[in-house]
């Protein structure tokens, strides 16, 4: 919804979007590895545990996660490609973020 929201301001307004298909990218990884993380955790969407929590494609990716990386080094690689994710849709700085942590500390 909030790629929806942002995309819809920018066609409201007749701007393009900047590196749209970088963007499109990123949220899908995104929401992907979302997806994935929820299925790693084991929860249940509903009370008879039949919808796990990151859906069907989630669990599917959890399952093939764990299967070859284990379930510690698939939770490593798919929150990896989540930060990814996040820094390919979102316009965030890695040294920005570093410097202002410092800056805090």
């Amino acid at each position: 919804p909030v790629v929806l929201l942002v995309a819809g301001w920018h066609y409201f307004w007749c701007r393009t979007l900047p590196a749209g298909y970088t963007k499109t990218v990123g949220a899908i990884t995104l929401l992907l590895c979302v997806a994935a993380l929820l299925g790693l955790t084991g929860w249940s969407a509903s009370s008879e545990g039949s919808v796990p929590a990151g859906g069907h494609l989630g669990a599917v990716l959890a399952s093939l996660a764990v299967q070859y990386l284990n379930r510690t080094g698939g939770a490593i690689v798919i929150l990896s490609l989540g930060i990814l994710g996040v820094i390919l849709t979102t316009q965030v700085s890695l040294s920005a973020l570093a410097a202002l942590a410092g800056e805090k500390a």
